[in-house]
């Protein structure tokens, strides 16, 4: 077996996993024969303008519903609903999903071959496609052929076939297939167990055992219309999925600290062009940075060197902190706020289905984006500055009022709770 340390992610060589993982990593070799067997035409056909050709899409291939003797699609059905009920803490794993996933270089380098790094315009609207697929597999009947959610997945299946053949000179020397089985297996682990345990851990949504095996269900069949092998799909039981997430935990670290050039690229246009959208680029900066600052909870360990990520600049005053805690506040399950951004994504993913170029950045989005970057966030920031000192000066004034034996008893009260903080945070991290 080749040392824990030996691997530094200096090649697009998969990680020498030796447990589940290691049987997985043999799909490196194995594409989408069906779709990769089609003509080019007729894949462009299928995404353009992702609304696609709806006589296109009906042609293509369907691999027909699974047939396996533990198929339930009840549990499939309940797995989809409980991602939803959940769904403004599910964009908030995703979006961190996303932009650490972009460490992994097989990724990051498909993704820049293929023009995913064109523009920050350009990187924001394909992303915010893939979300508004995503949606689709999570909202309709994944058993219905006709359903919204397989014409999704087949148009998914014609854009990884179209990567795969802009970035065929971008993998390794050994023959690896770029978007691999093995590829798509990381895919559908950091969809399925690695974000149940981040909206545990980062959002403190819970679960029982068997709410996780409905979630863990629901993206096994989303992979099997992806056309993904059972063999590479790590989402074929709940075991499974947390043996595999245990084991793909312990390479993270080296991947968030030997970044390639394409990530940090990604990574950057990401944050930009996300921040295209409201609530603008101030917002998911700042998201951004709550969310590497969680790299070590997310890698399994105590710390990471982050220093060669993307590296925001500084914002403005509190809004960090302003913006963590309207997240974790945002991030309730079955919670109205939650219920709202789902049915209003919804409302826009039907309209761009209707209208595909509705997904463009009009005028409106980007005037209200510039708009929460330069008056409702530095109005927000400076308030919270103004108040927080007028409480300092508020508490100042009355310790003057008090015999000096009480100031210098709330003084140690304060420092010895200072103190307490640090070192509850400091446990936190290592834990």
């Amino acid at each position: 077996m080749v040392p824990h340390m030996v691997w530094q992610q200096k090649t697009l060589d998969p990680p020498p996993y030796a447990g589940v993982l290691g049987d997985m990593v043999n799909g490196r070799w194995q594409g989408d024969d069906a779709y990769d067997a089609l003509d080019t035409l007729i894949l462009k056909r299928a995404v353009c303008r992702d609304g696609g050709d709806n006589g296109v899409l009906r042609i293509l291939p369907d691999r027909g519903n699974p047939t396996w003797p533990d198929m339930d699609w009840e549990a499939v059905r309940r797995g989809q609903k409980l991602w939803t009920d959940c769904f403004s803490a599910v964009l908030v794993v995703y979006f961190g999903i996303l932009l650490m996933g972009l460490s992994i270089a097989r990724f990051s380098e498909v993704l820049v071959a293929s023009g995913y790094a064109g523009s920050k315009a350009v990187t924001g609207r394909r992303f915010a496609m893939t979300g508004m697929h995503i949606l689709d597999w999570l909202r309709f009947d994944l058993s219905d052929p006709d359903s919204g959610a397989r014409a999704s997945l087949k148009q998914a299946r014609a854009m990884h076939s179209l990567a795969r053949r802009k970035a065929s000179h971008n993998c390794s020397s050994q023959g690896d297939v770029p978007l691999s089985q093995w590829d798509v297996a990381e895919v559908l682990l950091g969809f399925s167990a690695v974000s149940v345990d981040g909206l545990r851990a980062l959002c403190g949504c819970e679960f029982t055992r068997a709410e996780e095996d409905d979630m863990i269900a629901a993206w096994r069949v989303i992979g099997w219309f992806l056309g993904q092998d059972d063999r590479f799909n790590p989402c074929s039981s709940h075991r499974q999925a947390n043996e595999c997430y245990k084991e793909w935990l312990s390479y993270s670290k080296t991947r968030f600290e030997n970044p390639w050039a394409s990530c940090v690229l990604l990574q950057e246009s990401a944050t930009g062009g996300f921040g295209l959208y409201p609530p603008g680029r101030i917002f998911f900066t700042s998201l951004y940075k709550n969310i590497v600052a969680e790299a070590p909870r997310l890698a399994g360990v105590s710390h990471v060197n982050v220093s060669k990520l993307y590296t925001p600049g500084s914002s403005l005053p509190l809004v960090e902190t302003i913006i963590h805690f309207a997240v974790s506040w945002t991030c309730v399950r079955n919670g109205y706020i939650s219920r709202k951004m789902f049915d209003y994504t919804c409302r826009e993913r039907d309209t761009h289905l209707s209208k595909p170029k509705s997904n463009r950045f009009h005028p409106q989005r980007l005037a209200m984006a510039e708009w929460c970057d330069t008056v409702m966030w530095p109005a927000i920031s400076y308030t919270c500055v103004a108040v927080a000192v007028c409480v300092c000066i508020l508490v100042v004034v009355q310790l003057s009022y008090l015999p000096r034996d009480h100031q210098a008893v709330i003084l140690l009260i304060v420092t010895l709770c200072m103190r307490v903080s640090q070192v509850g945070s400091a446990h936190l991290g290592e834990d």
